[in-house]
């Protein structure tokens, strides 16, 4: 769903996606009880290149659909058959589901084992990844995009997990392109957070290989996104998503005595390096699936078009100074409005509900 945020005579419109768990939890469950994963997969690929659609520019969108269907595995899991066994439907009962079991659904089989006994990639850690996150859940059913890099932090993340959202960074966001929030225990609070950080990789240069130099980027006390040693470790994920060949690395603790290693060590991570979109990579994928995957991918990877409008003639170019100046004669009640309906995507009062305010904005206009 879009929200039409402006339009008028001259056929040009705005739109976003605004936060909306309620429609997007009725739009899981029509997805997955009343038709199949595969014929959705089917209609995007078809429809993607239709004007007006942006494909993404990395694999982002793939990676969060892969995201998702596997989160939603876990749940149709939990209340096979009859949509009615989700009935009177319960967020904390019927969409919250553990990290072990969302982990278990991304990766093979054959993982599953090595997955329950993998120790930190990076950090002090020892514990196994099985007891490291026992106790820690998800609940995020929809994707926005921020247009503000300072919500990328726990303080405004406690709110986004409220609202069941997963995080599509801003664009030129540095280290990751998704993040999704979890919490361990029951308590929203910025010391309870569970970082899941994604990049995706849509250039056939990255393989089944692990780079280090990737997974070092994303460093989410460099990035401000939290605080140096916490006691709860995060996750990282890489999909390298134009690889040839498939492949599933769990990365294992690094012996290097690097300088970036040791500024590395203000934090725990386990990391995972996917390669290629098959079965044999994602258990939540089938061969079917993988194909309209790769066409989706191939969508977002355009040779020949520009990635922003290119004004054509002076006529152009003109519109392009009429539709800046109009906007900015736009009255402050009618942003604010659009700003609401930007829910949570940019960290300003406007975009947050009432309720946040005096946790977020303390001593701010």
């Amino acid at each position: 769903m879009r929200y039409c945020a402006y339009a008028d005579s001259r056929l040009r419109m705005v739109t976003i996606a605004p936060s909306e768990p309620l429609l997007a939890e009725a739009a899981f469950e029509h997805l997955h009880y009343f038709c199949r994963w595969e014929e959705v997969l089917e209609i995007i690929a078809a429809n993607l290149d239709t004007w007006g659609i942006h494909q993404g520019d990395r694999g982002e969108f793939v990676m969060g659909l892969i995201w998702m269907a596997a989160r939603d595995a876990v749940v149709v899991k939990a209340f096979p058959g009859n949509v009615q066994n989700r009935r009177p439907w319960d967020p904390y009962r019927h969409s919250v589901v553990f990290i072990m079991d969302f982990m278990k659904n991304l990766l093979p089989t054959g993982y599953h084992q090595k997955l329950e006994s993998m120790k930190p990639s990076v950090g002090g850690g020892t514990d196994e990844f099985q007891h490291a996150f026992a106790d820690c859940r998800l609940w995020c059913n929809h994707f926005i995009q921020v247009q503000d890099y300072k919500v990328i932090s726990t303080k405004f993340l406690c709110a986004l997990l409220s609202n069941g959202i997963g995080v599509l960074c801003a664009p030129n966001q540095a280290g990751i392109d998704l993040l999704w929030i979890g919490l361990k225990g029951d308590k929203i609070c910025e010391e309870n957070l569970v970082l899941i950080l994604g990049q995706a990789k849509n250039d056939k240069s990255y393989r089944t290989k692990s780079n280090p130099l990737i997974l070092d980027a994303m460093d989410p006390v460099k990035l401000d996104i939290c605080a140096a040693n916490r006691s709860i470790p995060i996750i990282r994920i890489v999909f390298a998503l134009a690889s040839e060949n498939p492949g599933v690395t769990l990365v294992e603790p690094s012996d290097r005595k690097s300088l970036r290693q040791k500024q590395s060590s203000k934090f725990t991570s386990y990391d995972f390096w996917f390669a290629g979109v098959d079965p044999s990579t994602f258990q939540c994928v089938t061969d079917k699936e993988a194909g309209y995957y790769r066409d989706l991918l191939a969508s977002s990877r355009p040779i020949y078009n520009p990635p922003f409008p290119v004004p054509r003639d002076l006529g152009d170019l003109t519109r392009l100074v009429g539709l800046k100046n109009e906007t900015e004669g736009t009255g402050e009640a009618r942003v604010n409005m659009r700003r609401a309906a930007n829910t949570m995507m940019m960290a300003t009062k406007p975009h947050f509900p009432d309720t946040w305010h005096a946790l977020l904005f303390k001593g701010k206009d």
